[in-house]
């Protein structure tokens, strides 16, 4: 007997396996976006370690990156996200983008240079505040992110 073409249980067969395919690929590129989210939500935290170390020697807050890097475990790379340029800064409360209530001091992360999605951006809010990026103590400005670090 000659038969042309494809029986419904093969192409049911075949349907699933690309289903489990593009499963795994988005829950790949979620599980990227969360590590990435991870990871820069750790550098904003060593930030803020080294700002208490900073204060604990000197008592006095300081927005000079210099000075932070002085600090154990703070590099030129800890001031870099998702890019090459330092696109970390600190800023006085008040001044600038540090304008969260009751705001010390501020990391505001330059956008433009950093280049972060939504996506990443909420996963970092996630792991520092509340998963919201209009409110908290990370919040999305004006093409820059804003964490509130004192």
């Amino acid at each position: 007997m000659n038969r042309k073409g494809f029986t419904l249980v093969e192409l049911a067969i075949v349907l699933v396996i690309i289903g489990l395919i593009l499963g795994a690929v988005f829950k790949g590129k979620d599980l990227i976006n969360s590590a990435k989210g991870k990871s820069y939500a750790n550098k904003l935290r060593a930030i803020e370690i080294a700002e208490a170390t900073y204060y604990d020697k000197n008592q006095v807050v300081t927005d000079n990156k210099t000075e932070l890097k002085e600090m154990d475990g703070i590099t030129d790379a800890t001031f870099k996200i998702n890019s090459t340029t330092e696109n970390v800064s600190i800023e006085k409360g008040g001044s600038g983008n540090c304008t969260i209530s009751g705001a010390n001091l501020c990391a505001v992360i330059d956008n433009s240079t950093a280049g972060l999605s939504n996506t990443i951006a909420t996963f970092m809010d996630r792991a520092l505040d509340d998963g919201n990026l209009t409110d908290g103590n990370f919040k999305a400005g004006n093409n820059t992110f804003v964490y509130k670090i004192w």
